[in-house]
Formats: C-alpha cells, structure tokens, sequence
C-alpha cells in the first residue's frame, strides 16, 4: 500500500488465513487497519467476511480452487493415514498431536504407516522424527517432504486426518 501512495492504482488485498488467527503485532496491524484502505480485500471464507464487516467493508470471498482433476477409479490403497502440510507450520497444522495420537494408536494398527506430506526446514524435520522417537513410533512415521505430485499419494492413502489447530480455507481437504 505505502508504495502506491499518490499513484491512484488500485490495491487489491488477499489474506490467506483465519482472521481468527493472531498472526503478531505488525501483521494484526495491517490486517485491521491498512486492508480497510485496499480497494478490495479478498478473503478465504464466509465467517472470516462476517468477523471482519464492520472492519472491512470492502471484502469478498473467493474460494480457492481445486488444483487438479478428482479421480474416480479404484486404487489400491496402503495403509496410510496421510497428513499434509508445511513442517515449519507444525503447530498450527497439528503435527505434533498426530504423532502423539499415533503414539496411541500404533501398537493396535499393525503394518500402519502415519504418512506427513510437506516441505520444511531440516530442523523442524529432525524436531518432527524425535517426537515420533519420543512417542515410540519412529519406524511408523514417514516425513515425505515436499511433494510434487500431491494426487498419487492422495490416491493411494486409506485415511486423511487433519489434525489442525487452526485452519482458514484448508487447500488439502478441498484436495
């Protein structure tokens, strides 16, 4: 916004997360208060339109879209429960209780892999394998990294979880 001050172009705002979410001091700012000066904020969901009304009366809500094809032939499915999402986010996306859960679930899920799909930095991917050490589950935990085609492994999974603690439009459910 500060770099079109003067230029009479229009500004259009998108926010890609929950404004339910605290996002810190400068970010919070900027949503609150230079959006309102966007000529058209785009958000992610109806609730967040409905949160943010009074605020933001020039919002709109565009969905994201699906980003390929669904199938509908048979797989053959493994037996996986497959998580997907960014490893440096691992608390928002709920990293940490899925391999706690699976701590749990694991003895009685013999042959079972808990399959997380998503790039991160190596320590947040070692943080990641010593938890699934801790919780005894290490050999039943697999971190693929990013993935380029995200549909295979979709259709080869037997389960999905989404163990989010917060969550705005999540792309991986519309997937």
């Amino acid at each position: 916004y500060i770099g079109s001050i003067g230029l009479n172009i229009p500004i259009i705002a998108y926010d890609h997360t929950s404004f339910s979410r605290d996002l810190g001091l400068i970010q919070n700012f900027i949503r609150r208060r230079l959006y309102k000066r966007a000529t058209k904020v785009i958000l992610l969901t109806q609730k967040d339109r409905e949160m943010m009304s009074s605020t933001l009366k020039n919002s709109c809500v565009v969905y994201n879209p699906l980003t390929f094809t669904p199938s509908y032939e048979p797989h053959k499915r493994e037996k996986w429960v497959l998580c997907v999402g960014r490893l440096n986010s691992w608390y928002i996306k709920g990293l940490d209780r899925i391999i706690s859960m699976w701590g749990e679930i694991s003895p009685k899920a013999k042959g079972w892999q808990l399959v997380i799909a998503g790039g991160g930095s190596e320590h947040i991917r070692n943080m990641l394998l010593n938890m699934a050490k801790e919780s005894g589950v290490k050999d039943s935990v697999t971190l693929l990294g990013q993935v380029d085609n995200l549909q295979n492994i979709y259709a080869k999974s037997s389960i999905f979880a989404l163990p989010s603690r917060v969550e705005g439009f999540p792309m991986c459910l519309l997937e």
